[in-house]
């Protein structure tokens, strides 16, 4: 029988120390710290980071309007057809080449600079230069007086694709501080778990003392079995409540391990401790802030610039195609490639041409529907900015009050938790003293335990709260500034 109750303690006392973690190598980590691995190796970061640079491209291929374009041909034509006279002979031979460069300026003037080179042999007697060589170079100069007069449409173009390539860059940032965010949650959650671990594992020795002091008086006839039943009871519960803080634990571990891309042994400490401090500014400091740096609040702004960028393109779309080109002309023409060049320069010959190219759809209704539905749009930009505003006033005020009110809560919770404590240990010392019972001990041992966690739980939460609060705000980014 003795050796049954020696077995039965044991079995009782036993259970797996979740201070295993404590016992390696661990990895400690402050808030900071976190942020900055968070930043480099965090695996949605990464993909929010390409996101906003693979946008940043879209501006480049925007501005692709005025890159310079280099076109050239060469061709080779042998003509042996039959021929209606014998004036054209019966063999021709042509060469042709050509290049041409041409560059759009942003006031929306096209230049061209063209150089043409032809040689042909014929077997016609009646040919006066054979072969002959013929060069020509050519400026040409085209203007836009109506439509997209001074490139104003390819100006607009631009500027909205640099807008909406800001906006994305935006809402990339604001992916990025929502996963920042919830790692330094990860972090936080992480340090509850410990304490848990650490407050689960005290209490639960307690009830292992006290499990041991009523085995003794058990086998002196000093206490009852309902009793001793009791504090076995109480003593499966302490540890059933060790391994399941254990496995919250390995929960957040894992999640850290996970937030900051860190291998599957490595075991993070945290390096900081729950100190709660009084949020030390005012709303309407809060609110300020906020306004300067949300970023929706931003693209909200963004949106109604560049529906005033696109009611100007539509207002010069109702103008008329006017298109104003100057060419100048001059060849050389030689029985040598270096004569033909030569004579460009040298000999008094020339073209010029003067052209005005004029077009307009006589009901251009397409003009004027996007010319109206672009004021339209603006108009539902500027209600979309002053909705964003709202919500910002809103959103940061429920932010703010909420941390000022978990503040308080967890201040009531530490002075409950710090009043339990007493009460507990009170009774302890009444216990001991024969002047209490087993089931007021555990119930008032218990009530220390769930004040203790509720208190932890608090500190999280406030924690949590201030985390929520910077993100409103988008000011969670700041202390490593935006990236």
């Amino acid at each position: 029988m003795r050796l049954y109750r020696i077995a039965l303690i044991i079995c009782l006392i036993s259970v797996p120390n979740v201070t295993l973690y404590a016992q390696q190598d661990a990895l400690e980590l402050n808030i900071n710290e976190v942020n900055h691995l968070a930043l480099e190796n965090n695996f949605d970061i990464q993909v929010y980071k390409l996101d906003k640079r693979i946008s940043e491209k879209e501006l480049l291929k925007a501005q692709a309007v005025y890159d310079t374009t280099l076109d050239a041909s060469y061709k080779y034509d042998r003509d042996k057809l039959d021929r209606s006279s014998v004036i054209f002979g019966e063999k021709t031979v042509a060469i042709g080449q050509s290049a041409t460069l041409e560059k759009t300026l942003p006031s929306g003037t096209i230049l061209s600079l063209g150089a043409d080179h032809t040689r042909q042999a014929t077997d016609s007697s009646f040919s006066t230069l054979n072969p002959y060589h013929e060069s020509t170079a050519t400026i040409s100069v085209t203007q836009s007086l109506g439509k997209n007069a001074l490139g104003i449409i390819d100006r607009n173009t631009v500027k909205i694709t640099g807008l909406d390539v800001e906006n994305t860059g935006y809402t990339s940032m604001d992916k990025i501080e929502a996963e920042l965010a919830d790692t330094q949650r990860s972090y936080w959650n992480l340090l509850l778990a410990y304490k848990n671990v650490e407050v689960t594992q005290e209490i639960m020795d307690g009830a292992k003392s006290l499990y041991l002091n009523s085995q003794k008086n058990f086998d002196i006839g000093l206490v009852e079995p309902p009793e001793l039943y009791a504090v076995q009871a109480n003593l499966k519960q302490r540890q059933r409540d060790v391994l399941l803080a254990n496995d919250k634990l390995s929960a957040a571990l894992n999640r850290m391990r996970f937030k900051l891309n860190l291998s599957k042994d490595t075991v993070v400490k945290p390096a900081d401790e729950f100190k709660p401090e009084e949020i030390g500014v005012s709303f309407e400091e809060v609110i300020a802030s906020a306004l300067g740096s949300r970023r929706d609040y931003k693209q909200a702004k963004n949106d109604v610039k560049a529906m005033d960028l696109y009611i100007q393109m539509k207002k010069n779309s109702l103008w008329p195609q006017i298109d104003l080109k100057g060419t100048f002309k001059r060849n050389g023409l030689a029985a040598k490639f270096n004569d033909s060049i030569k004579e460009i320069t040298s000999q008094n010959q020339y073209e010029y041409a003067v052209e005005v190219i004029f077009s307009f759809p006589l009901e251009n209704s397409t003009a004027r529907a996007e010319y109206s539905q672009k004021e339209l749009e603006k108009a539902k930009a500027l209600v979309n900015l002053k909705k964003t505003e709202c919500l910002i006033l809103v959103q940061t005020h429920d932010a703010y009050i909420h941390a000022k009110n978990t503040y308080d809560a967890v201040k009531l919770q530490k002075e409950a938790k710090e009043l339990e404590h007493k009460k507990y240990l009170g009774e302890e010392d009444r216990f001991n003293k024969g002047r209490s019972d087993t089931d007021r001990l555990i119930r008032y041992q218990q009530d220390y335990l769930r004040a203790s966690l509720a208190y932890l739980r608090g500190l999280y939460e406030y924690e949590s709260a201030l985390i929520n609060l910077k993100t409103v705000m988008n000011r969670l980014l700041q202390a490593d500034g935006e990236i």
